[in-house]
């Protein structure tokens, strides 16, 4: 039997960088957006798009993003994506996450360890820990395609056996590495696993290395709607893709400025909730997946992340 195809095209705006860096209040918001559409919509999306390449290249030199356009531009591209959006009945997820919360839980990461390592050098073993820090960037796009899986799987192919062609803009090949790597894991992911913790010190009457060893289990619990099985059928492919940019660029980018501003009269809003794109123009095309406490399944997978 033929797999059905869907697409996901994924651009990113506002706050980068790493949980070992704190952000800077309101502007430490990042989002990543992603327009999803069936194999049987490709068509129509590079008819629209080979149209407004048309009506604004004009006022571009090579890239055909936003913020390449004078102002006065920006805002009428802005309005023909909108439609376009909606002539073709697309469907639009997204992801959120706060440099500031990046950084407490980093900081919570970071004491861990630094006991462990503290206990550890009393009994005169050495622990080799890596820098729990964490790319932003990598985190909302693994968010966003995991938040895209899940949508499929809710409303369209309940077993997983899916294809899934994810398209990314330019962005650095550790990042894409990292990104891949993680989306991998989400899919093949087992709920029960242990990771062992080697420490050692050297012994000079022996003159040997003596190790100790110890496990750490991991035991997430998964929403009942988002069985592992699932996730495990899908087969997808993770490439960079500009062509498109242009949609998932503009949403995105108009997101960010709605989430602000709605996080400014509501700071208490929940994140990666419709709540907090209120007013958004495509609200109404936003997708949410069935799971209970905003995606405790992905958080925990993001928390016991390792090399």
């Amino acid at each position: 039997m033929n797999r059905k195809v869907f697409y996901l095209f994924c651009d990113e705006s506002g706050a980068k960088g790493y949980s070992d860096k704190p952000g800077q209040g309101i502007d430490s918001l990042g989002i990543v957006v992603g327009i999803i559409i069936h194999e049987s919509q490709l068509s129509l999306l590079k008819k629209y798009y080979d149209k407004i390449y048309k009506k604004y290249a004009t006022d571009l030199n090579s890239k055909f993003h936003l913020s390449d356009l004078p102002n006065n531009k920006q805002v009428n591209i802005r309005n023909d994506v909108f439609e376009i959006i909606k002539h073709i009945d697309a469907r639009l997820i997204y992801s959120s996450i706060s440099k500031d919360g990046m950084h407490e839980w980093y900081n919570i990461q970071k004491k861990m360890h630094d006991d462990i390592v503290s206990k550890e050098k009393i009994r005169g073993y050495g622990v080799n820990f890596t820098d729990p820090k964490e790319s932003m960037l990598e985190m909302l796009y693994v968010d966003t395609i995991s938040r895209f899986f899940a949508a499929i799987i809710d409303f369209h192919v309940s077993d997983g056996n899916f294809s899934a062609k994810i398209f990314i803009d330019n962005i650095d090949t550790p990042i894409l590495d990292g990104i891949k790597k993680n989306v991998y894991e989400v899919t093949t992911y087992q709920p029960h696993s242990k990771e062992e913790i080697i420490s050692s010190r050297f012994c000079y009457a022996s003159k040997t290395v003596d190790e100790k060893r110890g496990f750490v289990e991991f035991n997430t619990k998964i929403p009942d709607a988002l069985n592992a099985d699932e996730f495990n059928n899908i087969d997808f492919e993770i490439q960079i893709d500009s062509q498109y940019a242009i949609f998932p660029d503009v949403v995105a980018n108009s997101l960010l400025f709605f989430a602000k501003n709605n996080l400014k009269k509501s700071p208490d809003i929940s994140m990666n909730s419709l709540e907090l794109i209120s007013g958004h123009p495509l609200v109404d095309y936003f997708v949410s997946t069935s799971g209970p406490d905003d995606y405790d399944f992905f958080r925990a997978l993001y928390s016991r992340k390792r090399d």
